[in-house]
């Protein structure tokens, strides 16, 4: 194990591409915990790991330095660290945290409603404090007034009230896309903090009505096309800048149920749907339908790869797939439902980091759980 911080290194050195949806209106929380971590990203440098919750508070932990220290001594489940900073951002959930390290250093998340971005900048300033000082635990800091950039998606709308039920970022060309619960399909300039264009697909251009229709699940492909499913089940490929369908990936008899989440490969070629029941794995070009997996327990997350499927689902289980859909592991989280997971899959050792109901996220190597975060 004295190369488990090498590993991780190598594992997460390239393009982020961890924006794991979890789907505010699409799991069950259970009633026992009042907080869920729903969000994860880990920082391009590996040093710091940003977990955002259901209470809208941001938890920051030396990812780095804690690995380090987990290489010192043999781990126990008793060795469990806590976050070295805590951050009050906002009263509601965070979704979908973002971080553009290399230009403008902007975190970028949303909650039900609003597009946010905040300085990265600021947040290290606290961590260094907190860091300096040593305290033994986490110290509650509001941020809550000092967002660069805040964005109402409703005021698009008019009286119609939308949520925002997915999202996904296009960093190079600095936009975000927002799927929402009517239907409809925003993107945001994300220097502006403007809307560049709004399409509603299934009322526009389909001729079925878009209130029908919540878009759960969205992913950017290439530069103008999005990849996105909805509550009854079916999944397109869009021009967006021609607002026009360029594939739908079905089955001809039957729907495995509302799509949960949505992730693609690193090379573009496989399409991998989380269903309420099932996941599924198509080919984005021919959409033939390459497996469909039989889960029990919604699914909440998903990491693809060219050979493994990661799922996670509303239980405490990390299951590990082949991409012909068969079961290979299956490895129990600390927490009672894990809502999202981040991490690499195409690699010989395999690292995962979930997140879920109550204070603790989990890191496995090769579906064994080896570490705990506590918020």
């Amino acid at each position: 194990m004295k190369d488990f911080l090498d590993w991780i290194v190598q594992f997460f050195n390239f393009e982020s591409n961890f924006d794991l949806l979890a789907h505010q209106n699409h799991f069950t929380y259970s009633p026992i915990f009042s907080m869920l971590i729903l969000s994860l990203l880990l920082t391009q440098n590996q040093k710091y790991l940003l977990g955002g919750s259901s209470d809208g508070d941001l938890y920051v932990w030396i990812f780095e330095e804690i690995l380090s220290e987990y290489l010192k001594q043999s781990y126990e489940e008793s060795n469990i660290f806590n976050s070295i900073c805590h951050f009050k951002l906002k009263e509601g959930k965070i979704f979908n945290l973002k971080l553009e390290e290399n230009t403008l250093d902007r975190l970028f998340f949303h909650d039900d409603y609003f597009l946010y971005a905040y300085s990265w900048s600021d947040f290290l300033v606290e961590i260094k404090e907190r860091k300096l000082v040593g305290f033994p635990a986490a110290k509650v800091t509001s941020l809550s007034e000092k967002f660069r950039s805040k964005l109402n998606i409703n005021l698009e709308f008019g009286e119609s009230i939308n949520k925002i039920t997915s999202a996904d970022y296009d960093l190079v060309g600095k936009r975000c896309f927002l799927g929402t619960d009517k239907g409809n399909i925003l993107t945001v300039d994300l220097d502006g903090f403007t809307i560049l264009n709004l399409i509603t697909p299934f009322k526009n251009t389909l001729g079925l009505e878009g209130d029908l229709y919540s878009i759960n699940a969205l992913k950017f492909y290439q530069e103008n096309f999005i990849i996105f499913g909805n509550e009854r089940g079916q999944i397109h490929l869009w021009d967006n800048e021609h607002n026009k369908e360029v594939k739908r990936y079905k089955l001809e008899k039957e729907s495995l149920g509302p799509v949960t989440c949505i992730q693609l490969d690193k090379d573009g070629r496989w399409i991998t749907v989380g269903h309420h029941d099932y996941i599924t794995r198509w080919h984005l070009e021919s959409k033939t339908l390459a497996s469909a997996m039989p889960v029990v327990g919604e699914v909440t997350s998903l990491l693809s790869g060219s050979m493994t499927i990661v799922s996670s689902h509303n239980s405490k289980g990390i299951y590990q797939w082949t991409e012909a859909g068969e079961l290979q592991t299956k490895a129990e989280a600390s927490v009672g439902s894990v809502t999202t997971i981040i991490g690499e899959v195409d690699t010989k050792d395999k690292v995962v980091i979930s997140g879920g109901s109550g204070h603790l996220v989990d890191v496995f190597l090769n579906s064994s759980r080896v570490i705990s975060f506590l918020a």
